[in-house]
This record gives C-alpha cells, sequence and structure tokens, in this order.
C-alpha cells in the first residue's frame, strides 16, 4: 500500500495542540530509543511463526509519517495495555472529532494492508460511533509486538494512569501469548516492582460477579483495595466480598475497611459460653431463708439470712471446718 502523506493535516494538527503534538513527538523519541536499546523487547520471550519481531517484521524506510486512512483498514492492538473502556468517555469524544475534527493521530504501524493501531484506541472507537470514514495516524512502518505493548502502556500511563484491572487483564494475556513469559518479565517492560505485578495479576483471583461490579468503574478501584478484596474473599467467601466492593466502587470504604472486616473474619472474638446452672432454695420453718446456686463450670453460690447469732456462729463455723478457711 502507498504511503500518503498529508503536510496540510500535519500543519493544522501542529496549529490546534502544539503542546499534545510536542508531548507526542516526545513520546514518539522513547519509543524509537527503546527500539535502538533493545530491538527484542525488554524480555526474552519465546518467539513462534505469529509473533512479530524485529528480524520478522516488514524492513521499510523505518521512519514515521503522518497518513490519514480508511477507518475499515484499521484493527485494534492484540497487545493492548487497555482493556476497559469507558461509553460515556468515548461518546464525549466523538461529539468533539464531529464538530472539530481529530486534532491529535493516533500511533500506528502498517502490517500488510493493515494498519495496526498501538496507541489511540478511544479516538479509533470515537470516529466510528461518530460515522467518519478516514482515521489520523501516525505511522511507525515495522513495530514489533513487544513494541505494541510498551507504546500502548507507555500513552495510556501518562494520559490516563492504567487501572490495576486493565494492567491484570493485558498482563495475564501477555504471559498466556509468551510475549513476556514470565512476572518478572512485565515488571522489567513496565518499570514497576514484581511485588506490583503479583499483586496486580492476583485480582484476577476474585469471583466474576466481583470483577464484572469492578469493571463498571475501575477508576474506583485502588491496588489496594482490591488486592485486600482477594484476601477477604478468601477468609470469608462471596457474598460479604461482594458486598464491600460495592461500597468501594459507592466510594464509601477503602483498602482500610476491607482489611478490618478480613481481620474479624481471620480472628474472630471468642464467644463465651453459657452455661447452664440449678438453684436451691433454703427453707426453715416454712419460710426461705436462702438459696444454693451452682453452675457446670463448678462454680457454688450460697447464702442464708440467719437472724440468731448462734445459729450464724455454728454454721460459720460449719463451713470454716470444712473448707479448712481462715478470716486473712
Amino acid at each position: 500500500m502507498s504511503k500518503k502523506n498529508f503536510p496540510d493535516i500535519a500543519a493544522k494538527v501542529k496549529q490546534a495542540n502544539t503542546q499534545d503534538q510536542g508531548g507526542l513527538t516526545e513520546r514518539l523519541k522513547r519509543a524509537e530509543g527503546v527500539v535502538g536499546r533493545q530491538p527484542n523487547g525488554l524480555a526474552s520471550a519465546q518467539e513462534n511463526d505469529s509473533t512479530f519481531t524485529r528480524e520478522s517484521v516488514p524492513q521499510t524506510q523505518g521512519k514515521v509519517y503522518l497518513a490519514e486512512v480508511s477507518i475499515d483498514l484499521v484493527d485494534p492492538n492484540p497487545f493492548n495495555a487497555r482493556r476497559i473502556y469507558i461509553p460515556e468517555r468515548i461518546k464525549d469524544l466523538a461529539a468533539s472529532i464531529a464538530a472539530s475534527g481529530q486534532l491529535m493521530p493516533g500511533i500506528a504501524t502498517l502490517r500488510g494492508e493493515r494498519y495496526i493501531v498501538a496507541a489511540g484506541h478511544y479516538r479509533m472507537k470515537a470516529i466510528k460511533l461518530a460515522g467518519l470514514s478516514t482515521i489520523k495516524l501516525m505511522v511507525h512502518a515495522d513495530l514489533t509486538d513487544q513494541e505494541l505493548y510498551q507504546i500502548s502502556f507507555k500513552e495510556n500511563d501518562e494520559r490516563t494512569q492504567q487501572t490495576p484491572l486493565d494492567n491484570a487483564l493485558s498482563w495475564k494475556d501477555l504471559i498466556d501469548k509468551n510475549l513476556y513469559p514470565t512476572e518478572s518479565a512485565i515488571a522489567e517492560v513496565t518499570g514497576l516492582s514484581l511485588a506490583n505485578v503479583n499483586k496486580t495479576l492476583s485480582i484476577l483471583r476474585l469471583s466474576e460477579p466481583i470483577l464484572d461490579l469492578v469493571r463498571q468503574c475501575p477508576q474506583n478501584y485502588a491496588l489496594s483495595a482490591l488486592y485486600e478484596l482477594v484476601l477477604l474473599e478468601q477468609a470469608a467467601g462471596l457474598a460479604p466480598t461482594l458486598m464491600m466492593a460495592e461500597r468501594i466502587g459507592a466510594g464509601e470504604a477503602g483498602r482500610k475497611e476491607v482489611n478490618e472486616l478480613r481481620s474479624r473474619y481471620e480472628t474472630p472474638k471468642d464467644r463465651k459460653r453459657k452455661e447452664s446452672s440449678r438453684q436451691y432454695k433454703i427453707q426453715i420453718d416454712g419460710e426461705q431463708k436462702g438459696f444454693i446456686k451452682e453452675w457446670d463450670s463448678g462454680k457454688v453460690s450460697f447464702e442464708i439470712l440467719l437472724t440468731d447469732p448462734k445459729e450464724r456462729e455454728i454454721l460459720v463455723d460449719l463451713l470454716k471446718n470444712r473448707f479448712n478457711s481462715e478470716i486473712r
């Protein structure tokens, strides 16, 4: 397919949003720097016939060029870092593009006759929703599979920070496809700690009803809170965890509240066992003068009213002798 340059479009893009264009150029330079330093990506994934590497991609002129192409010739990034898209944001962007045009191009590569979007999926979805027929792209002729992920992760992280669920879904897919075979490789390419990657992937252990709830508003769920939900479900099951996930989504709870609930399930307070007791009345001359009460634990309680001092002295001496007790 012939390359179609659009200097007039480039001028309009620059004029409409000089600052954003400069940021895009800087990101492209950084991406090219990564390519130059590590042409096979930052982790040595096992290659297969369907994987595009620096050696297997078509070796064209290697430059970046601006093109406007039919939206029907554009495919999404199979290694996209973002997996969840907010419908309201797509609608707003579609209205903006319909009114003012596409001010910022997406980033793409060319494979055969098809363009693969590395970054700019919100723009692509908005253009389709707006019913437009073309999309503007900054085309890299020879991006590898690993670079498709790296660019999408970097652009998404700089524009709107990736949600933990987005990362968990994309990282599992990358590992399943052996593009980055281990969690350590994911940590290396993203610049995040291995502990962060481990906790993020653990999110996918949550039950589907909880994950479905998180998908509705993933930006409301911090990684720390989601990890606590994982531990809570292990300790308490689905129902309490789903209830707490709903509270987090509504802004009524966070990591601290989930941790406190989990602690109550993991270390429940010992409840004092209720003892049964028996009570015996003490009667003198047909009149109740006291009682004796005993419990299963062995406790015995004794109470009696004796107005006659002599009788009282005799009873006390009897008890003292029985239990070998004395006043202390």
